[in-house]
């Protein structure tokens, strides 16, 4: 009997190891490709999500940054300007801001100052670009201006809006 078992057992062992040999079936390299091929796509789905999310999000910050920094850049005038240096003009169309010797407007896309806006043939330089609006109104010492950037209704729109009281 103990033969029997052992001869069993053995006959068993020569079974699987003829199994190893034979190597996979068709059925189980289907099965394989078609579970890669649904773990590949996953990842390929998440890789790309994660990208938008990334470009979205710096747009999003180069907005922000601009927006701010241009209303930053125009509020520090405000504040050291008086009543009588504060202006509003037209130029070529454009309605722009006079502080003392500099003018602000809005071009294409992009919010400009001129740093000597008395001399008629000085230059329009880039403050800052992506700026989609630019308004502001004056009301005696009172000025309110109003930026934005982006586009409305898109998850990169960002608007800044401030007054100042002038001086004098």
């Amino acid at each position: 009997m103990r033969n029997h078992k052992h001869l069993s057992c053995r006959g068993e062992m020569d079974f699987m190891s003829k199994k190893r040999e034979r190597g996979y079936t068709l059925l189980e390299v289907m099965i394989v490709v078609a579970l890669l091929a649904v773990v590949v796509g996953v990842g390929y789905s998440i890789y790309v999500m994660g990208i938008r999310a990334y470009t979205m999000a710096v747009r999003r910050m180069e907005v922000q940054q601009n927006v701010r920094s241009a209303a930053s850049f125009i509020q520090r005038r405000l504040f050291t300007a008086a009543a009588s240096d504060v202006e509003e003009r037209y130029v070529n169309g454009l309605k722009t801001l006079k502080i003392g010797n500099e003018g602000f407007n809005l071009k294409d896309g992009t919010l400009r100052v001129n740093l000597n806006f008395s001399n008629a043939g000085s230059p329009y330089n880039p403050l800052a670009e992506g700026i989609s609006h630019f308004d502001f109104a004056i009301d005696g010492k009172r000025i309110t201006v109003e930026l934005a950037g982006g586009e409305e209704g898109k998850d990169d729109y960002f608007r800044v809006e401030f007054e100042v009281f002038l001086r004098h």
